[in-house]
């Protein structure tokens, strides 16, 4: 199926998101950090989109399509925070239903085909899903799945960092206001036992939810984030120091199955020395469960 994106609708879609972040600004400075944090994750997401794109081998229009998906797959989060002040989408409603409220209050599609329109729009539908619905044909699926891909690589680089930063102050927005409690639940160990994604309705604490973003690492689709992912170029955020025990982690312990999560005591072996003693995520080391 031919792809038909010209340089001057990817050209308007830019500046549009330029001049549509602005009207978030604010004079709350936690506020400003926040909508900033999700501006230039979605610049780097943009980034991460080509990158994969280019690799890949897709054609100009094709990479035009994957990055216009990347400038408009958060929309929704700009009005979320602003008006919740929250990302947690089960307080502040779904941000990718959000963000396809933006895009057809603003006719962002109208100019383009039928066929690029539903991509797009189902892009950013499901970028968020814990997995896409069965049955989804190409192209959709291809695009759902990149979007997907970058987007994860590139939250993981922002989390990173920010587990990684001794002088840190805490940011609810980051850590969607969970509590940084000791332990973490069953619910979530299982999922990871099961090398399934964890499904964000068990998360109670940080330790669960860092767990979770992990557990990303089930749902890669494409060659090359898996090459960023063992040569380590994902983790050499702002931590040199942490980098091989990071990607040794995240690779080697959930990907070739090495991480032991105990079926029956949470508080057993197995967890608390693969992965509650990594640094990687600084998880709170009193291994008592979550309930």
């Amino acid at each position: 199926m031919s792809i038909s994106v010209s340089r001057e609708q990817l050209g308007n879609i830019r500046r549009w998101f330029n001049d549509y972040t602005k009207g978030f600004q604010h004079d709350d400075a936690e506020i400003r950090q926040n909508i900033e944090l999700k501006k230039t994750h979605t610049e780097r997401v943009c980034r991460e989109i080509l990158d994969i794109a280019e690799a890949l081998g897709l054609n100009a229009d094709e990479q035009r399509l994957a990055e216009m998906i990347a400038l408009l797959h958060d929309a929704g989060r700009f009005p979320q925070y602003v008006h919740y002040g929250t990302f947690r989408d089960s307080v502040a409603g779904n941000h990718a239903l959000l963000g396809l409220d933006v895009i057809h209050e603003y006719r962002l599609l109208d100019p383009l085909d039928k066929t690029v329109r539903e991509i797009v729009l189902r892009a950013v539908r499901y970028h968020n899903l814990i997995a896409l619905p069965e049955g989804e044909e190409e192209p959709f699926v291809f695009y759902e799945k990149l979007i997907r891909d970058a987007d994860k690589l590139d939250v993981w680089k922002v989390v990173l960092d920010y587990y990684c930063r001794e002088d840190r102050t805490r940011n609810n927005a980051i850590e969607l206001d969970l509590p940084d409690t000791p332990g973490y639940s069953n619910s979530v160990a299982e999922d990871l036992r099961k090398k399934k994604i964890v499904d964000l309705k068990h998360v109670k604490n940080m330790n669960d939810f860092k767990l979770l973003q992990m557990g990303w690492i089930f749902d890669m689709n494409f060659l090359p984030h898996w090459c960023a992912l063992r040569n380590g170029a994902i983790f050499s955020v702002s931590a040199p120091y942490f980098r091989p025990r990071m990607h040794s982690m995240i690779f080697w312990t959930l990907c070739c199955n090495s991480c032991r999560i105990p079926n029956k005591d949470p508080r057993g072996p197995g967890i608390s020395q693969r992965i509650i003693h990594f640094p990687f995520f600084s998880l709170n080391r009193r291994i008592a469960a979550v309930r």
